[in-house]
């Protein structure tokens, strides 16, 4: 049986109608590559902005200077945003296939900046830290987003911007921790040499510097300073490994532990105490700070610059010579 020829008719009318409307209403291959491209450059070049206005804040010295830097940095990030977000829209059509999970990832490195700032803003040390950090993690999740989306300069800067509070921060709580324990030590110097005096130092030394060593554990220093940071502690560790040894022969029965060997403890307590002494100058160097044996200068945050951090007091003459 035959189609009705006006219903023919109207079936091919309706399917050129069809590819009239899809031929003018959605964009050639040519017209969605070319969209694609000037999307991409347009979005690197709005987080290009961002980044040199990242690098032109200036770099806090200690925690509290930082509050007017992060909140400084949080709104370039909001301004970012809200500039990628308009692009987006006038975009629509020709958007990477990967930028959705780009902009999904882009509001937590808002609340992440965010939570900074207000933490600086306290002057929350630890807080200020663990935000930094989730800054970190949450650029890091933009960064590889934006790459699966085909941008280079968008999602980078994160690293940059947590590294600068963790700077901050590192410092400030280095000064603290120095200026408390190292305070101490000094203070162990002027203990007399007898023998009963040098085993009370001996061990109090022992102490503070197992003290120093937690509490430096503790400090999350920048991605520029893990290297510095972790020397330091290895070779505090060594301080303390020798000085224990120490202890325990001032503490052996007497005439078990001869002179000599004490004498050879002294001398690798004094080689251990010059490798912390250079590890620590060079943290100091990495943090503008003067180095042991400098004189102090002034600090606006903390008072004076505090003694130097884990050199061990003077533990007097070896048992036999007492």
């Amino acid at each position: 049986m035959g189609v009705h020829p006006e219903r023919r008719a109207g079936a091919v009318g309706a399917v050129l109608a069809a590819l009239l409307l899809a031929a003018c209403g959605s964009p050639s291959e040519e017209e969605v590559t070319t969209g694609r491209e000037d999307f991409v450059r347009a979005a690197d070049a709005v987080c290009e902005s961002a980044r040199e206005q990242v690098e032109a804040a200036p770099r806090p010295a200690s925690l509290a200077d930082l509050g007017a830097t992060a909140q400084q940095g949080a709104d370039i990030v909001r301004g970012t945003i809200t500039r990628l977000d308009g692009l987006r829209e006038s975009s629509a059509e020709s958007l990477p296939p990967q930028a959705g999970a780009f902009f999904t990832a882009l509001p937590e490195v808002l609340a992440a900046a965010e939570a900074t700032a207000d933490a600086a803003g306290d002057v929350d040390a630890g807080g200020s830290r663990s935000a930094a950090r989730e800054l970190q993690e949450a650029g890091g999740r933009a960064f590889e987003a934006a790459q699966a989306a085909g941008l280079d300069a968008c999602g980078r800067g994160g690293n940059q911007a947590a590294d600068a509070v963790l700077l901050a921060v590192y410092r400030d709580e280095f000064l603290l921790v120095t200026r408390d324990v190292g305070s101490q030590l000094l203070q162990l110097e002027e203990t007399p040499g007898t023998l009963e005096e040098a085993q009370k130092t001996s061990d109090e030394s022992l102490r503070l510097l197992r003290q120093y060593q937690r509490r430096f554990g503790r400090l999350g220093p920048p991605s520029g300073l893990e290297e510095r940071h972790a020397r330091s502690l290895s070779r505090n560790a060594e301080l303390i490994a020798v000085l224990q040894d120490l202890a325990e022969a001032f503490d052996a029965p007497a005439g078990s532990v001869t002179e000599g060997e004490i004498e050879r403890l002294l001398a690798r307590l004094r080689s251990r105490a010059d490798r912390v002494e250079e590890a620590e100058n060079r943290l100091r160097g990495e943090l503008d700070l003067p180095q042991v044996g400098e004189g102090p200068a002034p600090s606006p945050d903390r008072g004076p610059s505090p003694p130097p951090g884990p050199s061990p007091a003077p533990v007097g003459p070896p048992p036999d010579e007492a």
